[in-house]
């Protein structure tokens, strides 16, 4: 969110950068094959999604979840697991305080990082079909002030409600 960090994610590794130099400010492990980062609005936290999905001829490590590294104190703050299968995308809300997440069949989870539970978990937020199953990347998305969840894939948009799974507008 600052633009002063980036992120770049594979099977083992994730390497934080200064932005624009390029030089790695952290080398970070991953538990399996790292599918998605999100830097919290404060820059203080990165989560990495990772899973056991095979990339390419690289095999599975780890299990599936989403792990909040403390880039200040450069350790693992929280891991926050899910049975919803490889997460190939994750988002912070503004303030941080929730984590969205979501898997390749279209599955939302949102975590509250201050109390360390699931709010959603949830296949009704999922993208019309049949466009959902053709399509493996999507993104996620949160208003300014966390009252919004945007879930994009292909040619559609769903907005809801991040805490209730109510879909205000397709």
């Amino acid at each position: 969110p600052s633009g002063k960090l980036g992120a770049t994610a594979g099977c083992g590794e994730v390497f934080v950068f200064a932005i624009p130099s390029g030089n790695i400010e952290q080398k970070i492990s991953s538990p399996g094959c790292a599918t998605s980062v999100a830097f919290s609005g404060d820059d203080q936290q990165l989560a990495i999604a990772y899973g056991t999905q095979q990339v390419g001829e690289i095999q599975p490590t780890g299990h599936n979840g989403v792990a909040i590294w403390n880039l200040q104190g450069k350790r693992l703050a929280q891991e926050l697991g899910t049975t919803l299968g490889p997460i190939n995308c994750v988002a912070f809300s503004g303030d941080g305080r929730y984590l969205a997440g979501a898997n390749d069949q279209g599955h939302i989870v949102v975590w509250d990082q201050k109390h360390s539970y699931h709010l959603l978990a949830d296949s009704n937020l999922k993208a019309s079909e049949p466009h959902w199953y053709d399509l493996p990347h999507f993104e996620l998305t949160f208003s300014p002030d966390g009252n919004l969840l945007a879930i994009a894939t292909g040619d559609e948009v769903v907005l809801c409600n991040p805490l209730t799974a109510a879909v205000i507008r397709r």
